[in-house]
């Protein structure tokens, strides 16, 4: 996708095909997750904590052969927001499709209920970001949580700092601590 030029229509309509890109059926996105630092942090550094994320979260999921199928792993967009002063991350997420054979494991008991992604999601974020904070929530209204998350683009300079977490997929075997 181009990225748009500084005059703010330019970014208005940049802003506005990437909420059409994030309303298509396609994406299934469940949940919306504000990840927190809580500490001065790089985009760079955010970066790499998203990646260890998305793979412990395909590790706790799919188990420790996360990395073997693609198609389904963890998929999110993540957008910057406060890069200068509280940098913080809006994600729209599509859990990973679990097997029925895991399905029926004693870790996964109560899955059906956000609460319990939530839970394992926080739980993974602050073993990664001590000092940090996750919200999760599921989404009812994915329009206003897409226009909300991409309040930023209309900013200059942001349309470079989302991350789709496909971007993680090719070439990247294990995070830190992921077995």
């Amino acid at each position: 996708m181009p990225t748009p030029s500084n005059s703010y229509s330019q970014r208005l309509r940049y802003r506005e095909g990437m909420q059409e890109l994030l309303l298509r059926k396609q994406c299934g996105f469940e949940l919306s997750v504000t990840l927190n630092f809580n500490r001065e942090t790089t985009l760079t550094a955010a970066r790499n904590k998203l990646k260890a994320l998305a793979q412990r979260i395909d590790n706790f999921y799919l188990g420790h052969k996360w990395q073997d199928n693609e198609s389904l792993r963890t998929f999110f967009v993540a957008f910057a927001e406060n890069r200068s002063t509280n940098l913080h991350y809006h994600l729209l997420l599509r859990l990973p499709y679990v097997p029925w054979s895991r399905l029926r494991q004693r870790k996964f008991r109560g899955c059906r209920r956000t609460a319990f992604h939530s839970e394992i999601i926080t739980g993974l974020w602050k073993e990664l970001m001590p000092s940090g904070s996750c919200d999760v929530r599921r989404i009812y209204d994915l329009d206003g949580i897409a226009r909300y998350d991409t309040k930023q683009l209309l900013h200059p300079g942001y349309e470079e700092s989302f991350i789709i977490s496909t971007e993680f997929h090719e070439g990247s075997r294990s995070a830190p601590g992921v077995r």
